[in-house]
């Protein structure tokens, strides 16, 4: 009779095969974002080939969505230098409708505000058009990094497969896409959401202040991304290239750099990055203007009162004639 034992002598039972049986199935959607988020390390040992499964196409559409979507609904379009801005109603003069009240004949500012709100408002091919970019930035940090990421094989004297590359950043990035998901659910509940990153804290900076334009637009742009959910995503690239690409760790760490380099500088460099307007510096005036410029200071060449016009003089023996 044939002896089915494996070679070490132990029975395989079957609650091991049935549990060899469940791990080889594949997972579903959301069962793969779930062992993303809690054991990243193993869904990256574990990950398939390009060609075998599409989920990450479906992840690619789900970031890429939240990302212009939420670029639409939370954050507002850039002032543009051109849009006049709305007059201060307290300097119009109108009639305030009580009596001995003045009208001056000047339109009510209703019609100032009505104008210049109708100006600035966005279209809806102008919304679509933002929602536009933030999605194609979304995807040329994508190439950017599935082409990094071939230097990983080529170290390894592999030749690079660009597929399975671009399958690892698409998973990578999923943070990005959650941040947005948070973004929509903050600010349909009523939230306001603030400037990117640490680029509302970085004008605080004394030192800021007194870097050069140039400095000053790299600095804004990292902080920027300066991001806990883009940091998690750049942690997730470095686990993806150590676990499914058997990449070095210095390989790896050079990429990693290489890559929040140009995400940092590239903007700067397409001048898309803004500086906050700086409030002009208005020097406090004097109290009193000097002494020499009074307009009815007494002796003065060019102006005065009768009160400071001086005595006429008569002489004693001078009389009428």
């Amino acid at each position: 009779m044939a002896n089915n034992r494996p070679s070490n002598g132990l029975a395989e039972s079957p609650a091991a095969n049935g549990s060899l049986r469940l791990s080889s199935r594949p997972r579903g959607l959301w069962g793969q974002i779930g062992l993303l988020i809690f054991q990243p390390g193993y869904f990256f040992d574990t990950l398939r080939q390009l060609q075998e499964v599409r989920q990450w196409f479906w992840v690619a559409l789900l970031v890429l969505g939240l990302t212009a979507f939420s670029t639409v609904r939370t954050r507002p379009p850039a002032a543009s230098s051109d849009t006049p801005s709305a007059p201060d109603e307290t300097m119009i003069p109108t009639d305030t409708g009580s009596e001995g009240g003045l009208d001056f004949g000047a339109p009510p500012p209703e019609a100032f505000l009505s104008s210049t709100a109708t100006s600035t408002e966005e279209t809806v091919s102008e919304k679509w058009q933002r929602g536009a970019i933030a999605a194609s930035n979304i995807i040329l940090v994508w190439l950017i990094l599935v082409l990094l990421l071939s230097q990983t094989s080529l170290a390894n004297g592999k030749m690079p497969n660009l597929g399975k590359n671009l399958q690892i950043v698409v998973w990578a990035c999923l943070p990005l896409g959650l941040m947005a998901a948070l973004q929509l659910i903050y600010h349909w509940g009523g939230g306001e959401i603030g400037k990117p990153g640490l680029s509302g804290l970085l004008p605080e900076w004394s030192g800021y202040k007194d870097l050069t334009e140039a400095q000053q637009k790299v600095l804004m742009s990292l902080a920027t991304r300066f991001t806990l959910f883009e940091w998690w995503a750049v942690i997730l690239v470095y686990v993806g290239a150590r676990h499914s690409l058997d990449g070095k760790r210095w390989v790896v760490g050079y990429i990693i750099i290489t890559w929040i380099t140009l995400i940092v500088v590239l903007p700067v460099l397409s001048g898309s990055i803004t500086l906050p307007e700086t409030e002009p510096v208005i020097s406090p005036l004097e109290e009193f203007p000097p002494q020499d410029i009074m307009p009815f200071e007494e002796g003065a060449p060019d102006g005065g009162s009768e009160d400071s016009a001086p005595p006429v003089q008569v002489k004693p023996g001078a009389r009428k004639g």
